[in-house]
């Protein structure tokens, strides 16, 4: 990923920060939140700047995309205990046999009750031809292979343990069609 490519898309696309009122709502001071890909680093910043004595921690690979959130304290894989993992677009960018696993260690290091919300690139999948709807750093052929439709996702939110308590699609300029999903660890 090309930081300047990431930097220029994410800032013609703010519809995934749309949905930060949700991840917002509901922090406790001193809570603890982690934020998991690039997408989240944003938002990670915000947290840190409205409300200090949160403890957020990060996932992201990249090491020049870490500055966007500085005072972030950063993590190898999803683990410790969580009350919210936030992750816009992060399953899109994980290979579909390494998806389930993942949902399972966000589930588990959820607290009872804690709240895993993030985004993905729904199907039917938006048209690749055109070279505006999918992140410059994808090639078609990978876009193609990375789609879930939110009916498999929501079954298998299910089969791992989380309840879903909301749904809203995401549109971003009218280009980037996505679904942003809160879910629950446990019943709701």
């Amino acid at each position: 990923m090309v930081k300047d490519d990431f930097l220029s898309w994410l800032a013609d696309n703010s519809a995934f920060y749309d949905n930060l009122e949700e991840v917002f709502s509901g922090l406790r001071p001193n809570g603890r939140i982690l934020v998991v890909g690039p997408f989240a680093l944003p938002a990670a910043a915000l947290m840190l700047a409205q409300e200090p004595d949160l403890h957020v921690e990060g996932i992201c690979p990249d090491q020049e995309l870490r500055a966007l959130a500085p005072g972030l304290q950063w993590k190898r894989g999803v683990e410790g205990r969580h009350e919210t993992i936030y992750a816009p677009m992060v399953i899109n960018y994980i290979p579909k046999k390494d998806l389930v696993p993942f949902l399972f260690d966000v589930h588990d290091a959820l607290e009872e009750g804690g709240r895993f919300i993030f985004s993905f690139h729904d199907s039917p999948r938006p048209d690749l031809g055109s070279g505006r709807s999918v992140p410059l750093w994808f090639s078609s052929e990978e876009a193609v292979t990375k789609y879930y439709t939110l009916y498999d996702m929501v079954n298998t939110l299910a089969a791992v343990g989380f309840s879903i308590r909301r749904i809203d699609e995401v549109e971003g300029d009218g280009i980037i069609h996505a679904v942003s999903l809160e879910c629950v660890k446990g019943k709701v």
